[in-house]
């Protein structure tokens, strides 16, 4: 296989079966990055599923189409990797390599049900000679001569003011964002406020599990931005109501707090809440001529990706925010309060593995890393201009650390 560190990551996750076709896709995928189309540099996404005729979702081609890179460059310009992978699946007895089936929409997959079969694994070219490989939580980058691999997690987030207000939020029974109505013969449908505050319980236990998932993608979603603008940026996230004397100079503020975000996190959780209590069973009206348990949870898994693309255009406005040189500073409800903001030097001590990581970083680590030490619960995000992303925590109970992702 042409990168052969990747086989512990994907011998964890394929079959037997699945092997030859998934090093065959890896080696096309490493040299298809390579390529250009007028001027272009591709990026992709190859979803190598285990069980294509499971899904009702694939846009198949009149013809399967050889997965070669000079098929990827001519094709692939005309799909967003990040909405579309190319499904691809081995040849069959006669073929002498995989086989790109056709297209397929790629999942909101962090607030996605929960697979019932196995999970796809997805290759995808994200720059010149940059590979990944990704299934489930799990996921491995191949650049610059190696593999860094992690969850997609993001450690050391403390949300638990964040997912209380979530969670009030979410249970109130007439949304400020938008009323929630379910299809049925007659139209559009009100949830009865009763009806939704009755089922408060295990509205609550849906968004307390789906917090930490959530923010991992918002801030994901924004340093992945950051990283395809090559340019550095950095993003400060500090909790509410927070005292904020000797932390700035400067900066372009808003009178209020942009709730782009929240209102986008506030639609999809609600949303998520109707798709699974639908799964579950649970009446969510009283009123008759209700579309079918399937069909709700049919139509909340559609609207859920209409909100999940929402949400995402919410991140790049964030993301573009940080292409002014300064910071910009968000707070934990993810109200975004200002931009091009000057962060003070810190002027105390580091916690020792904290100064050691900052030897070899430039001025914008230390000042993201200064604010998110004199912050307990701050979250700090930089992104360097050669695409590392760094993430700075600091939960109550716990000293401030710092970990480098793989998006």
């Amino acid at each position: 296989m042409g990168i052969p560190s990747l086989r512990d990551l994907i011998d964890r996750h394929v079959t037997p079966e699945q092997l030859l076709c998934v090093e065959t896709a890896l080696e096309v995928a490493l040299l298809a990055s390579l390529h250009q189309n007028e001027g272009r540099n591709l990026r992709f996404a190859l979803v190598v599923e285990a069980q294509p005729q499971r899904s009702l979702d694939i846009q198949r081609f009149h013809r399967p189409i050889a997965l070669t890179a000079k098929q990827l460059q001519s094709i692939s310009i005309a799909f967003n990797p990040e909405r579309t992978g190319f499904v691809v699946v081995p040849a069959g007895a006669r073929g002498h390599g995989p086989l790109i089936l056709g297209t397929i929409a790629r999942p909101g997959a962090s607030l996605s049900p929960p697979q019932l079969h196995r999970p796809p694994l997805v290759i995808e070219a994200e720059a010149p000679g940059v590979v990944s490989v990704s299934i489930g939580e799990a996921k491995a980058v191949y650049r610059r001569g190696e593999v860094r691999e992690q969850s997609r997690t993001i450690p050391g987030l403390a949300l638990e003011a964040e997912t209380e207000l979530l969670i009030r939020e979410v249970c109130r029974p007439r949304l400020q964002l938008e009323r929630i109505c379910l299809p049925g013969d007659q139209g559009l449908t009100p949830i009865p406020s009763s009806s939704w505050a009755s089922q408060s319980k295990d509205i609550a236990a849906i968004v307390r599990r789906s917090t930490r998932r959530i923010y991992d993608r918002v801030l994901q979603s924004i340093a992945r931005r950051m990283v395809r603008a090559r340019r550095g940026g950095a993003i400060l996230v500090l909790p509410a109501e927070t005292p904020t004397e000797g932390l700035f100079a400067g900066g372009r503020w808003y009178a209020q707090p942009d709730r782009r975000l929240l209102r986008d996190v506030v639609r999809i959780l609600s949303l998520e809440v109707v798709h699974r209590l639908t799964v579950m069973g649970r009446s969510l009206g009283t009123e008759p001529g209700l579309s079918s348990p399937a069909e709700l949870a049919s139509w909340a898994n559609d609207r859920l990706r209409s909100a999940l693309a929402t949400l995402e255009e919410s991140c790049q406005f964030c993301a573009d925010l940080t292409e002014a040189d300064g910071a910009a500073v968000l707070r934990s409800d993810l109200g975004i309060e200002g931009f091009s903001v000057k962060l003070r030097s810190h002027e105390g001590n580091w916690p020792a593995p904290l100064a050691k990581f900052l030897e070899t970083r430039g001025n914008r680590h230390r000042a993201v890393a200064g604010a998110v030490v004199r912050q307990p619960a701050a979250i700090g995000l930089v992104v360097s201009q050669d695409g590392d992303v760094t993430v700075f925590t600091h939960s109550p109970h716990r000293d401030p650390c710092c970990v480098e992702i793989v998006l």
